[in-house]
This record gives structure tokens, sequence and C-alpha cells, in this order.
């Protein structure tokens, strides 16, 4: 410790503050302390370390796979006011002996390729080969979209109708008629005769007309009439042979009737033989109780054909019914659907609920219930209905779905498959004009889907009555629809042509009906609107 001052620091001049970092470390001033950096990773072994003049914080690249020593990096030179330490010699090694390598006959021999099954797939024509410079990506297979395919036809089972019943010969009964003359002049007198298969077998001889009319009104009310007052029916011989001729059609008409088998018109009845003056056991009476006989059998034979025709029919109706209920159960792939048609028309009617916001039923042939129509969000009155068409165990069949706003009324028809997913049948679009919506409106059906592979459908006439759905094409009428008058509720009749897709166009009929429906509840809402809009202004100006 003593009071000793301490020393000035050396002046630096000018031409030392220029000095390279290497003649700095040589002049008297003192050195710069060294910067102490990360350790540098080992060198890869078997190769000499990299001349690196200033060590890398980070780690250095992995330079094991190169065959050859990394080239040292250039040191740049360093700003004059700092300096450096000279990075410590590090001594050199010598390189790792190369690895021999093993004799050829060292390695197993190559497995030789197996025979393929398939042929190895050759390049896409029109690309170079992979292997050649500039290749070209190989091309990609376009995959060409399917066709729709025609939705298969559910078949129901055809019930045989009843033969033509073979019936017994029936005869034949003919009557003529002649006059003459009496004695006195002033009357004519009338015979008649009948023929059964021209045998003639009974005559009845009349002298008066009026006598005659007066016995045979009460048998059959179609008796000739006596003809105008002051017409002369004696003399006249043109008037005579008229009334001739209408006595033997009279008597041949009603004799000759084959669905009569009772009452006094028939001619087996013993009252209609005590009229025609026949004696019981007479020719005339046998033969007409003959005839008799014959033509009850032939209406016996006629009743039970006609009975069987009638099961027949109605056995047929149960089977499309029950078909009807069924046909959507058939197992098909992902995206098909299946359609209900029939080789003969199908008559249909749907009559509306009165009480159940757009809900119908749809009664077939026989009025046996095939659907129903069912709204499944009652919530909303007004707007975004939708509509399932089920069968009578409420299965759906097909989905409604409305997209109703301001001059825009269409309705969307989907089918299900069998995973349940919905597919696009078709759309029912109400067209707006210039002059808005008019009386006669025009409706589009756009199929869609598997449906487009049936012939585009066209609408004509007028809803609700004669309205008619034809092809575009050949202008075959498909379908027609008319409302029926004077019912308590809204019904249509709908008749479908033989081979047609009856659900499709079951599901047009009702999507036209609730877009008729939505339109008129419009026009009530709006004409409400304006009388209240009347009232309140009448209300405002005291009138």
């Amino acid at each position: 410790m003593g009071t000793e001052a301490e020393a000035p620091p050396a002046e630096v001049t000018q031409t030392e503050k220029h000095l390279d970092p290497a003649q700095a470390m040589g002049a008297s001033a003192p050195p710069a302390p060294v910067q102490s950096y990360p350790p540098a990773q080992p060198p890869a072994q078997g190769y000499p370390p990299a001349d690196v003049p200033v060590a890398n914080p980070y780690p250095p690249p992995d330079v094991t796979a190169n065959a050859y020593p990394p080239a040292a990096n250039p040191t740049t030179n360093p700003p004059a006011d700092q300096h450096y330490a000279p990075p410590a010699p590090v001594p050199a090694q010598a390189p790792a002996p190369a690895q021999p390598y093993p004799p050829a006959n060292a390695y197993p021999a190559p497995a030789q390729p197996t025979a393929q099954p398939y042929p190895a797939a050759a390049p896409a024509t029109g690309y170079p080969p992979q292997a050649q410079p500039g290749v070209y990506p190989p091309a990609v297979p376009v995959v060409p979209v399917p066709a729709p395919v025609t939705p298969p036809v559910q078949q129901a089972v055809t019930i045989q109708m009843p033969p033509e019943p073979v019936l017994p010969p029936h005869p034949r009964v003919t009557a003529t008629c002649e006059n003459k003359m009496m004695a006195d002049g002033k009357t004519r007198e009338y015979l008649l005769r009948f023929q059964i298969d021209g045998n003639e077998v009974h005559a009845m001889q009349w002298t008066r007309f009026s006598l005659l009319r007066q016995s045979f009104m009460p048998v059959n009310p179609n008796f000739p009439t006596r003809g105008f007052p002051f017409q002369n029916f004696v003399t006249n011989e043109g008037n005579v042979a008229k009334r001739t001729a209408d006595l033997a059609n009279y008597f041949t008409g009603f004799l000759s009737q084959r669905g009569v088998v009772s009452g006094p018109q028939f001619i087996g009845c013993p009252k209609l033989h005590g009229t025609m003056q026949m004696q019981a056991g007479s020719p005339g009476a046998v033969e007409f109780s003959k005839v008799g006989q014959i033509r009850v059998q032939i209406a016996q034979i006629l009743r039970a054909a006609e009975e069987a025709r009638l099961a027949a029919i109605r056995a047929q109706q149960q089977a499309d019914c029950s078909l009807a209920q069924t046909f959507h159960k058939t197992v098909l792939p992902i995206g098909q659907i299946s359609s209900i048609r029939f080789d003969r028309e199908q008559q249909f009617k749907l009559k509306n609920k009165f009480w159940g916001c757009g809900d119908l039923t749809i009664t077939g042939p026989g009025d046996l219930g095939w659907f129903k129509m069912v709204r499944t969000n009652p919530g909303s009155l007004f707007k975004s209905a939708h509509f399932i068409i089920a069968n009578m165990a409420g299965e759906p069949l097909m989905i409604m779905e409305e997209q109703f706003a301001w001059a825009n009324y269409k309705y969307d028809l989907y089918r299900l498959d069998s995973a349940g997913s919905r597919i696009h049948m078709a759309r029912i679009t109400r067209h707006w004009n210039a002059i808005g919506f008019c009386s006669n409106a025009a409706y589009s059906v756009d199929l869609r889907g598997p449906m487009t592979v049936c012939p585009p459908i066209r609408c004509h006439g007028r809803w609700p009555a004669n309205f008619t759905l034809t092809e575009a094409v050949t202008g075959n009428q498909v379908a027609t629809i008319d409302k029926k008058r004077f019912s308590f509720a809204d019904t249509y009749e709908l008749k479908i042509a033989a081979n047609q897709d009856c659900l499709l166009f079951i599901g047009v009929a009702c999507a036209i009906d609730r877009i008729h429906h939505e339109v008129e509840e419009e026009e009530r809402r709006r004409r409400a609107a304006e009388q209240r809009a009347r009232d309140a202004h009448h209300h405002r100006h005291g009138r």
C-alpha cells in the first residue's frame, strides 16, 4: 500500500488503431480477454477435424455421410474495435483406414424373380418412360360416371280371370201379326202367331185393338199407342200396316228377354200363359215352359261366372295393394330404388283430411287403402312443410319437402334406398310469369337421379280439373287428375296408365295439390291484410 499514483494508460496512436488483430496482439497493449464459447462437438470418427476458426454455438450438421472432410470456413474480418484470440492449434489425425470390400462371393446370390400371376402393367401410352429425364406423371385413368339404372320393377301376383262360361243353346222366340177386315167393315181382326226356332207353337186372335192393349199393358207397359185422335186404323191401309208391325215387334221383344227369369214377363210364367189364351198343358204352354227353364239355367251360369269374375278382380286388387305395402323391402344395392308398376291402368282416390294440416289418404282400386300422406312438422303451419308418403303401416316410402319463397313455389321428392339415404327423384315447380300467377298456372316436372331414364314429363290443363301428364317425346298420356265436385273435403281422382311408376305420379299429384293450397292460402292472407288496411284507413278518417 503506497501513496504512489497509478501510471496513466498508454496512449493509442492513430496508426495502432488501424492495425489488424494479429499486429495489435504484438503491441505493448495487453491482450484482450478471450471470449468463451460452448465446446464444439467432436468430429466424425475416421475423418480429420474441420478447421473452424470460430466455434459454432449450434451443433454442427451431421457430416458422417460425407466421404470427404468438410471444407474450412473462411474467416471474415472482424470489426476494428474487436479483438479475437487465435484458435488453439488442433493436432492433425491420420485418416481412418478404408474398410476393404468383401469379396464378390461373400454376398448371397440374388433371388430369381418369381413369375407374376398377372403381366406387369404397361406404361400409359403417350408418355415417355419414367427412367428418362423430363418424365410426365402417369395418366390418371378416367372413371366413367355410372349411368342411371332403371329402377327394378316389382311384379304383382297376376290373378287369372275365370274363363267365359259355356251356355246351352238358347231357343229363339218370334211373333208375327196378321189382320183382316171384319164383315161389318168397321173393325179389324188381329191374328198373332208365335214360333220357337221357326216352328209355330201357338196362335191367338183378337177382334179389337183396345181389348188387346188392355190385357197386355200390365204385362209390359211398352204396348203400342192408340195413335192420334181421329186417326183411321180401319180403312187406312198405311196406318193398319204400321199397327200390325208394332204388335209383332212388341211381342217378339219382351218374349225374347233372356235375363228375365221371373215376374209377369217371364216366358214360363203361368199368368202370362193365361193372358196369351194358352191352356195348361197345351203345346204352347209346354214349349214356353221349356224355354223358361233354359233361361233360368243360363241365368244361373251367368250369375256364377259374374261372381267368380268379381272375386278374381277383388283378389287382384288385394294382391296389388299387398305389393304396395312391401315392394320397398326388396334389398337392392346402395343408391338404387325399386318402383311399383302394373300392366294395367290403376285408379286412385286422393282425399284430404278436413283438419289434417295437409294430411290425406290414398285409396286404390276397390277402395283399399294403399298409402297415406302425413305431415312431419305440423308446428310450422304456413311454411317449410315436410311430408312423407308412407304405406298403411307408417313406413316412409317418399319424402316431400317444400321450398316456398316469394313468387317461388317448389316441391322436391325423395325416395329412400336400402340404407335409408335420400335419393332425389323429381322437382315440381309452379312457374311465375310477368303478370304474376294466373289462374291457369303452369307446372313443370323435372326428373332427377334414377328417374332420368324415364321420358320427360309435361303438364297440361288447369289444376285441379282436367289436368293431364304426358310424355314430352311421344305425347302419350301417362296420368290424369280430376277433382271430384260436391265433396265434403277435397277429393281427387287419379288415373295412372299401364307400366308407369305409380308412386312417382302419386307424389307429383300430391305436390301440385300442396302448391295449389299454399297459393290459395297466400291469396286469402293477402286479401285479409288488404281488408284490414282498408278498415284501418276508414277508421282513422271516420268513415
